[in-house]
C-alpha cells in the first residue's frame, strides 16, 4: 500500500528546514540562524517608531551586520577593519542588489545616525533566536542557569568622556564604561547586558536585566551571583518577582536562626537575612535558605544564599556545581576583552562609544552562539564543558572566511570546522591570575556571615510584619 501524500504545509515546514541547514554550511547561513528576517523586521519597525530617516546608501542590514563584523577583523585601524567587513558583505549578500557605500567616513556618520533604540530592538530580537535554538542546552540540573557579573572598559581620555562617563578611582585613571552582563553558564553564550558610567551600580543593572529574562522559561531560571550582589533591596525585590536566585554571603550579611548554630558542621538551613537599616525601617525580614559548600583545596569555604527552599528541587551539591560554574561570566569577560575585542574601545564622543560597546557585544554574542550552535551534542565530547565553544577558535575560522575573499576557502564546510572548535577540557594545574595587575587590589576571600540567635522581640516582629506585608 502506498504511502499517503503529506500535506502541503508539512512539505513547506521540511523545505525551510533543509533550506535552513544547508545556509549554515557557510558563515553567512550560520549567522542567518539568528539575524533572522524577523530580527529585522523588527529592527525596522523600531526604525521607523523612533523617526529614523531612510538612508540611500546605507539600510539597517549592512549597517548593523557590517559594524558587528568589523569586531571579528584583524586590521589595526576601524577604516581598514570596516573594508574587509564591507568586502564580505558585498560578495555574500550582494550579488544582485544595490552595494552599501565605500567610503568608512558615510557608514561612520550613518552609524552614529542610528537610534539606540534600534541597537536594542536588534538585541532582543536575537535573544529570541538564540533560545529558540538553544534553549534545550542551556539547562543544568532543571534549572536554566544565568551568571551575572561586571567589568570596566577603558575609553580614550577625551573632556566628553570625562565629562559624561567619569573616573573609577582618582589615581588619573582613564574614563570607563561599565557593562554588566548576564550569561548562560551552561553554554557561556553571552544572553544581554547593561551599560553604565564608570560607577555604575551592578546591582541596579541586574534588576533591569530582568525584564530580558526568557518568558518561556521564567519558572526555571536561575541567578547565579557573587558576594558582591548581596543587598536587602536587592533579595527583596527578587522574591517579590518570584525569581529565583543563588548569591554567594559575606562577612557584611546578618542572618537569624531559630536555633543555634554549630558553623564547623553546619551544612544547610533556613535563616532571616534581617538588615540593621531594614530593621530601624520596619521592613520585613526575608526568608532563606543557607548552604555551606566546604571547600577541599582552599581554607575558605563558600557560603550560599537561595530563595529556593524546598532542597529537593536545588540540592547543595547542585547548587556548588552552579556556583562554580559561575566562572563563566570570568570567562566571557576575557574572551570579550582579549579574544574578541581589545580592552580600550577606540571612539572619542559618548554617542560612538556607547554604539561601538553595543555592535561589540553583538558580535561577540553572535560568535559565542553560532560556535555553539555547531557542536555535536554528545558523542566524543560528551563530559566537561561539552556544550562550550572556544571563543578563539569559531574566531579562527570566521577570519578564514573573510580571507577566502581573496584567498580559496577549505576543502571542508564552515560547520564541519566549527566542530572541532570545542574547549580545551585538560586539567587545569596553574593559577588561573597568571599575574597581578598593577592598579588591581589583592582579592580577598569572604568570610563566613554572621549567624545570630532569634530572640523573642525580633521574633515576634519578624511574624507581625511578614503578616502586614502579606495583608499589604
Amino acid at each position: 500500500m502506498a504511502a499517503p501524500c503529506s500535506s502541503p504545509s508539512a512539505r513547506a515546514s521540511a523545505k525551510k528546514a533543509r533550506r535552513q541547514t544547508q545556509r549554515a554550511e557557510s558563515l553567512s547561513g550560520s549567522i542567518r540562524q539568528f539575524l533572522t528576517p524577523e530580527v529585522w523586521k523588527q529592527a525596522r519597525h523600531a526604525a521607523r517608531a523612533a523617526g529614523c530617516r531612510h538612508d540611500l546608501r546605507w539600510t539597517l542590514q549592512p549597517l548593523i551586520l557590517i559594524w558587528a563584523m568589523m569586531t571579528w577583523c584583524t586590521a589595526p585601524t576601524d577604516a581598514e577593519r570596516f573594508v574587509t567587513a564591507r568586502t564580505f558583505y558585498v560578495r555574500v549578500h550582494c550579488p544582485k542588489r544595490k552595494r552599501p557605500g565605500k567610503h568608512f567616513v558615510g557608514f561612520y556618520e550613518a552609524v552614529q545616525r542610528l537610534p539606540l533604540t534600534v541597537w536594542w530592538a536588534v538585541a532582543a530580537a536575537v535573544r529570541q533566536q538564540i533560545f529558540r535554538v538553544l534553549a534545550d542546552r542551556m539547562v543544568v540540573d532543571g534549572w536554566t542557569a544565568f551568571g551575572c557579573d561586571g567589568t570596566r572598559l577603558e575609553c580614550p581620555r577625551t573632556a566628553q568622556l570625562e565629562d559624561d562617563l567619569g573616573r573609577a578611582s582618582k589615581r588619573g585613571s582613564a574614563p570607563m564604561l561599565w557593562i554588566t552582563a548576564l550569561v548562560s553558564l551552561r553554554t557561556g553564550v553571552l544572553w544581554a547586558w547593561r551599560l553604565g558610567t564608570a560607577k555604575a551600580s551592578e546591582r541596579q543593572h541586574l534588576l533591569d536585566l530582568l525584564e530580558d529574562l526568557p518568558r518561556a522559561a521564567l519558572a526555571s531560571i536561575l541567578l547565579v551571583c557573587d558576594a558582591g550582589y548581596v543587598s536587602y533591596e536587592l533579595l527583596r525585590t527578587l522574591l517579590s518577582q518570584e525569581c529565583s536566585f543563588l548569591i554567594r554571603l559575606s562577612s557584611q550579611a546578618q542572618l537569624y536562626s531559630e536555633e543555634g548554630v554549630e558553623v564547623s558542621r553546619f551544612v544547610e538551613g533556613q535563616f532571616w537575612y534581617w538588615t540593621d537599616k531594614a530593621e530601624k525601617a520596619d521592613k520585613p525580614a526575608l526568608r532563606v535558605r543557607v548552604i555551606r559548600v566546604a571547600s577541599k583545596k582552599r581554607k575558605n569555604d563558600v557560603w550560599l544564599v537561595t530563595n529556593v527552599l524546598d532542597a529537593s528541587q536545588l540540592t547543595a551539591e547542585s547548587a556548588a556545581r552552579l556556583y562554580r560554574m559561575r566562572w563563566e561570566s570570568e570567562c566571557f569577560f576575557k574572551s570579550y576583552k582579549r579574544v574578541v575585542k581589545d580592552i580600550r574601545l577606540v571612539s572619542r564622543t559618548t554617542a560612538m562609544v556607547v554604539r561601538e560597546a553595543e555592535g561589540s557585544l553583538l558580535a561577540c554574542q553572535l560568535l559565542l552562539a553560532q560556535g555553539t550552535s555547531a557542536l555535536k551534542v554528545g558523542g566524543a565530547r560528551a563530559g566537561r564543558d561539552a556544550d562550550k565553544c572556544s571563543a578563539s577558535g569559531v574566531l579562527r575560522e570566521i577570519r578564514r572566511e573573510f580571507a577566502a575573499c581573496a584567498e580559496p576557502l577549505p576543502k571542508t564546510s564552515f560547520a564541519r570546522r566549527l566542530h572541532g572548535c570545542g574547549r580545551d577540557r585538560r586539567a587545569r594545574t596553574s593559577v588561573k591570575v597568571r599575574k597581578e595587575h598593577p592598579r588591581r587590589k589583592k582579592h580577598q576571600m569572604p568570610a563566613p556571615p554572621r549567624l545570630k540567635i532569634l530572640d523573642d522581640e525580633r521574633r515576634s516582629r519578624i511574624q507581625g510584619l511578614c503578616l502586614k506585608d502579606e495583608a499589604a
